[in-house]
Formats: C-alpha cells, sequence, structure tokens
C-alpha cells in the first residue's frame, strides 16, 4: 500500500501516470469486434426456417423464443416436449434439420467469402 500511495517511490514513477502525461500518438486502438459471420448464420437460419412447413416452423420458433404463457423455456426441449407433448426425438430432429439446411444455406452463399 506504502509502494502505491507514496509519490516518490520506483513504483509511482514507474507505473502511475497522471492524467494527459500518457503519449496517445502511439496508442493503438482494439480492432473492432464486430462478427458479420454471426449475423450472416442468423440471416440464413431466418431464411431457411420461413422455407420451412408451418408444422417445423412452430417447434423452431417456440424452441427458439420459448413461450412464457405456455411455461415452455427458452432454446429448452424439456419444457416444450413437456408443454406441447412433442417427443424430444421430433424436437431435436427438427433443431438438426435446421441447423443443417442453415448450415448448407451459409456455405453456398457466404462461405467463399469467409475461408
Amino acid at each position: 500500500m506504502n509502494q502505491y500511495y507514496g509519490k516518490y517511490t520506483s513504483f509511482a514513477k514507474g507505473f502511475l501516470n497522471p492524467i494527459g502525461m500518457e503519449d496517445v500518438e502511439q496508442l493503438e486502438l482494439p480492432a473492432d469486434d464486430y462478427d458479420i459471420q454471426s449475423d450472416l448464420m442468423q440471416l440464413c437460419v431466418d431464411k431457411v426456417v420461413s422455407e420451412l412447413d408451418w408444422y417445423h416452423m412452430t417447434i423452431w420458433t417456440l424452441y427458439r423464443d420459448g413461450d412464457k404463457d405456455k411455461n415452455i423455456a427458452q432454446m429448452n426441449a424439456r419444457s416444450l416436449n413437456r408443454s406441447t407433448g412433442i417427443s424430444r426425438h421430433e424436437i431435436w430432429r427438427v433443431i438438426k434439420m435446421v441447423k443443417d439446411k442453415a448450415t448448407k444455406y451459409y456455405e453456398i452463399n457466404y462461405g467463399k467469402h469467409f475461408n
């Protein structure tokens, strides 16, 4: 503690810089962490889901968003199974189908830009 708060210690001389004493000309800003690939993948999922029939689209929508009125937790196949009576095997089959189709759609349309 004495090293940190003392004005004339080697710690204060080496590490504590008052405001305005830093050289901002050589300061590097971090790169933008925006990930366009995840946004494109979400667009692919939305495109695939919009082309599905009503049954599969409803299962995916309830799985992804959940429903508080029906006591369905978000991204939870077990609660979807308990609320709707649809087997978990069928729910997982629909989820896998949507993911596989979205991955193929992504690879065909956008994969060549990121490899």
